[in-house]
């Protein structure tokens, strides 16, 4: 991602430190003296009884927005341009039985004089100012998550699931408010991005984050940042590096998520206020920040702060890899003494509050979940997905246990290429250029130019290909072939040029042509995982249990496509035999690798390569000194081995798929194993924070990895960390 030109600039810097005055949000609070609360201040005041109507939350990004840029005079008070702080409080008066705060966007200079800059705009008196940031030409954005309840109403604005969030911008010269989008979902976190081309703003209660083009030819429109996020997100920041980090407020739970999508759910009322639900909803333990590339979207949740009246601090491991609660190494309590003993109190009460008083939301919870658990049952009757067994008698009972084993992959591990590699899943070397072609989500298949230091490898963008490429291989004639999963079987020439050579085969198109690999002779081999879903679909594939992969080979002479092998469970990596006597080709969900015999007596026939392996395979690789190196997605878990050996379970992920958040994340150990020649295991590398490795190859001392979810390649050093003997 590009630098911002100045606001990391030192001459910037230095423009900053002699500012006179910051920006700072202050949230609408206006609390009547506080009663009834017994935390000291802690608790939650009463809210007004009035007639309650609640609206249903769309269940589709609305691409019809309307975008407002209507002016609105700000009240005539001067501003002195400065960087931006973000969301906070200043309580004034009587702390004992009142709180006093100023609403609105303000300025604070240096000597703490609080200037107001606008608490309007279109008419509409902002109700919950909640964010901002400033831009370098000094153009202020900020949200007015509602405008029609107040922070401490909050909940109401959520309960009623209508949009009354807006996003905004200030201009300090012509004191000029505007509401730039409107219609929001509760309005939350603000950033503009770094190359100055947008900002980004958070829905809270779509769990989703949009941009606003504020130039060029998209300028005025909106799109999607990142939507379905796996919690509420509230603030979002920029670290300069790269990465987008977002404060996801709360998971989504059976309870709001039931709540989200039927309206009825709301109606619990006790003198006109929700104080039960609201306990339930604010009460929660954690909070937790989730990391995005800004193009890529999603690679890393963390647990990261609570809501508790003090900041946790957590120290990273550098780049940041996947954070365990191994990994963290400690967490420090910004807080005094007294205030831990306060802090306690005022939550051991709060939860007796809550006990005491749950009996209400307990039986609306079991009047509406009594009749979902029968729709349920009716839902799964009634769904057509029909997934069949799994012919696991073929599997061997013995697992493909490696002499060696090294279970903290991690350790070892250097990263290549962070931020600029989307997902590259396959790795293929050139050992005379030395240099590493891999394919990205983004379309792009790049050159790795690789150095001592993984920091000094340099990553260039090839070309695109206007897909997703996966697999690839070198030919013969400085070519790459590679395996697109949405365009077939192309052909790169060393001046960058596309080919299609096939996308389909006995008339069947490929929907997720995976691998590839060419024989000396120039016969290509490759595998179309699936001819039935495509590569986002893939867990579809897994979950139905029926072959629809195949192994193929393209004749680059006669220009003619054979299937070799159908009815594979999901056909993946491909590799040629150095003797060139069989190719190898792996089934993903039946954990095995076999070989396709290419000439000799057994030509045409198919044997066991090796089976029963302790994770999914992927990509399979010939590394010249002996050993095939084969990437493993997931190890087989418990609650996986359940789903393979029954349908019923696959039919229940498939349905929470399909009408929920989606299934429960089930992927990790992932790693790479070498086998020799034979097909037995030599060594195996893993880590229970990696998931869905899908490449692996030996260069040098080095065993560099691809992935479909990490932004880099990994880089592991077998000298230093190598696997020891497990027994």
């Amino acid at each position: 991602m590009p630098e911002p030109s100045n606001r990391d600039s030192p001459s910037s810097a230095t423009t900053q430190s002699t500012r006179r005055s910051i920006t700072i949000f202050i949230m609408t609070l206006e609390r009547s003296p506080l009663s009834n609360t017994g935390s000291g201040g802690h608790g939650c005041a009463s809210l007004p009884a009035r007639p309650f109507r609640p609206g249903s939350f769309p269940s589709q990004v609305d691409e019809s927005l309307e975008l407002r840029a209507l002016s609105q005079p700000a009240r005539q008070t001067r501003i002195k341009s400065g960087p931006g702080w973000r969301t906070g409080l200043t309580p004034a008066g009587d702390h004992s039985n009142s709180l006093t705060v100023m609403t609105g966007l303000l300025s604070i200079d240096e000597d703490g004089a609080v200037e107001l800059l606008t608490d309007e705009a279109e008419g509409e008196k902002f109700k919950a100012t909640n964010y901002v940031d400033v831009a370098t030409d000094g153009m202020i954005y900020f949200t007015d998550a509602s405008y029609k309840y107040n922070n401490e109403e909050f909940i109401w604005d959520f309960l009623e699931g209508r949009p009354y969030g807006r996003l905004l911008s200030y201009n300090p010269s012509t004191k000029e408010t505007k509401v730039l989008v409107r219609d929001l979902y509760f309005a939350n976190g603000v950033t503009v991005s770094s190359d100055q081309s947008f900002v980004i703003f958070c829905e809270t209660f779509m769990r989703r984050c949009r941009k606003f083009h504020l130039q060029g030819e998209k300028k005025g429109s909106i799109e999607n940042f990142i939507d379905n996020l796996p919690g509420a997100p509230d603030n979002i920041r920029y670290d300069r590096q790269g990465h987008y980090w977002i404060g996801l407020v709360a998971g989504i739970t059976t309870a709001s998520n039931l709540a989200i999508r039927y309206p009825f759910a709301f109606y619990l009322k006790r003198d006109g206020n929700l104080g039960e639900v609201r306990s339930e909803f604010t009460m929660h333990k954690w909070r937790r920040i989730l990391r995005m590339t800004p193009e890529y979207g999603i690679y890393r949740i963390i647990l990261l702060s609570t809501g508790q009246p003090y900041i946790l601090k957590l120290h990273l491991p550098h780049p940041y890899p996947t954070i365990r609660t191994e990994s963290i190494t400690s967490i420090t309590h910004v807080m005094s003494e007294s205030s831990a003993q306060d802090s306690l109190s005022s939550a051991t009460q709060a939860v007796r509050r809550s006990t005491s008083s749950s009996w209400p939301l307990n039986f609306l919870l079991f009047s509406i979940l009594a009749p979902v658990a029968v729709a349920l049952l009716v839902l799964y009757q009634l769904d057509p997905f029909d997934p069949a067994p799994l012919p696991l008698h073929e599997i061997s009972h013995r697992v493909a246990a490696a002499p060696r084993r090294n279970d903290q992959m991690l350790k070892g591990s250097e990263f290549i290429g962070v931020g600029v590699l989307a997902a590259p899943e396959d790795v293929a070397y050139d050992s005379k250029s030395g240099v590493i072609y891999t394919g990205c989500a983004d379309g792009w298949v790049k050159r790795v130019t690789l150095n001592e230091s993984a920091a000094d490898s340099v990553v260039e963008n090839w070309v695109n290909t206007g897909g997703r490429p996966l697999g690839l291989a070198h030919g013969h004639n400085g070519d790459v072939l590679v395996a697109d999963t949405e365009k077939g079987l192309l052909r790169i020439s060393e001046a960058g040029e596309v080919e299609l050579l096939t996308d389909e085969a006995e008339g069947v198109k490929f929907k997720l042509t995976d691998a590839v690999d060419v024989a000396k002779n120039g016969m290509i081999y490759f595998t179309d995982a699936s001819y039935k879903y495509s590569f986002h679909d893939f867990i579809w594939d897994v979950l139905e249990g029926r072959p629809h992969g195949r192994l193929l080979s393209y004749d680059p002479t006669t220009k003619e496509t054979k299937v070799l092998v159908p009815d594979l469970y999901f056909a993946n990596g491909v590799a040629v035999s150095p003797d060139q006597n069989f190719v190898i080709f792996c089934e993903t969900v039946m954990r095995r690798c076999k070989k396709f015999y290419l000439q000799g007596e057994k030509r045409g026939h198919v044997e066991n390569f090796i089976d029963n392996l302790p994770a999914t395979p992927d990509n399979i690789r010939y590394d010249g000194e002996g050993h095939y190196w084969i990437g493993l997605a997931t190890e087989i878990t418990v609650s996986w081995d359940l789903a393979l050996r029954y349908p019923f379970i696959r039919k229940w992920l498939a349905i929470m798929e399909k009408y929920t958040a989606g299934k429960p994340h089930m992927e990790k150990n992932s790693g790479v194993m070498a086998v020799n020649l034979e097909g037995e295991p030599i060594d195996h590398y893993s880590d229970p924070g990696l998931s869905l490795i899908s490449s692996g190859i030996k260069i040098g001392n080095y065993l560099y990895c691809g992935s479909i979810v990490y932004p880099y390649i990994i880089r592991f050093d077998l000298e230093h960390h190598p696997a020891q003997a497990t027994t």
